[in-house]
């Protein structure tokens, strides 16, 4: 299968949300909203680790290798879907993060876990 999976929605008001990925595999994590709009790793570009601003906080993303995790205090101010985005193998190459004029592949992850602390 190629494509977005929705994992969960993390309700609005949510508070100490922390997304971990367990184990490696051909995944990546992603936000949208309800509208469809991506906030992190959406329509096919994987982000960088760092802060973003989503839903009303700041929230931190970050990929160490083939693991992501994603951590915001709260609360949030809307639902959000935590998706998980599929490509098979032999794609995984073509997936790229640009900065400036270098180029980056990145591989995916895959098992996770997710809770509200």
């Amino acid at each position: 299968m190629v494509g977005y999976v929705e994992a969960t929605i993390i309700p609005e008001g949510a508070r100490n949300i922390r997304v971990e990925e367990v184990a490696e595999a051909n995944n990546y994590l992603a936000i949208r909203n309800d509208k469809g709009t991506y906030y992190l790793n959406g329509d096919w570009y994987i982000q960088w680790s760092g802060d973003y601003e989503v839903a009303g906080t700041v929230l931190e993303y970050r990929r160490e290798g083939n693991k992501e995790s994603i951590f915001t205090i709260g609360p949030i101010k809307e639902p959000l879907h935590l998706m998980v985005g599929h490509l098979p193998s032999y794609l995984i190459s073509k997936l790229s993060q640009f900065s400036n004029q270098s180029m980056m592949s990145q591989t995916a992850v895959g098992t996770l876990r997710t809770s509200e602390l």
